[in-house]
């Protein structure tokens, strides 16, 4: 906010040095690009106190339904490019990654459609916390640093999993629901890691 109290833009994934505990980094995107790209509008309070609700997400939500958050939705197409590329390259490493990764390239316009199209899926995404999940390792593969929450909304990471594996596993296709079973059993927890460290354990 400007010194008039203005909101001028989204400051999000902030790097903490591990050493000053300190915030050392971040992302700085000036609010009207957040709107655009959200299709937002901000709902300021006029009064000291005053205390606006937000409404609850629909299944068709564009801002949050895919599970890509404003830090994603304002990386530079090249630059997102590139940490998918990343991404791709680390899990070509090794057996069980490659598994993982054609696991991606098979399933993903499916687990998009039931995300963005079916309404209990869609819930469950979201409470489960399983959406902040998809965005903390997204975080985490641009900061080398940042580390993965062992627990989200109080649940631990395994358990937030777990419960939309549940869900998944009601909706999807034949095909979806083998490749969840045979390959789940094997990922390993990400929770207190870095991308990193969730790459080499995928190795072990």
């Amino acid at each position: 906010m400007n010194d008039d109290g203005f909101v001028m833009g989204l400051f999000s994934n902030a790097a903490v040095d591990p050493h000053s505990m300190r915030e050392s980094a971040g992302i700085a995107s000036p609010i009207e690009d957040v709107k655009r790209k959200l299709g937002i509008e901000l709902e300021t309070a006029i009064s000291l106190g005053q205390v606006q609700t937000v409404t609850e997400p629909t299944a068709s939500s564009s801002a949050t339904s895919s599970g890509v958050d404003a830090f994603a939705r304002t990386l530079d197409p090249l630059e997102h490019q590139r940490l998918q590329q990343q991404v791709e390259q680390d899990l070509t490493r090794s057996d069980y990654g490659n598994h993982v990764l054609a696991f991606w390239q098979r399933h993903q316009h499916e687990l998009n459609a039931l995300i963005n199209s079916n309404r209990r899926v869609a819930t469950v995404w979201h409470r489960s916390g399983a959406a902040s999940l998809f965005q903390s390792l997204f975080r985490a593969v641009y900061f080398p640093d940042a580390v993965v929450p062992r627990s989200i909304n109080g649940k631990p990471v395994a358990e937030c999993i777990e419960r939309f594996q549940q869900v998944l596993l009601q909706f999807a296709s034949g095909e979806l629901r083998r490749d969840v079973l045979q390959y789940r059993a094997r990922l390993p927890d990400p929770g207190g890691k870095t991308y990193r460290q969730i790459v080499m354990a995928m190795g072990d």
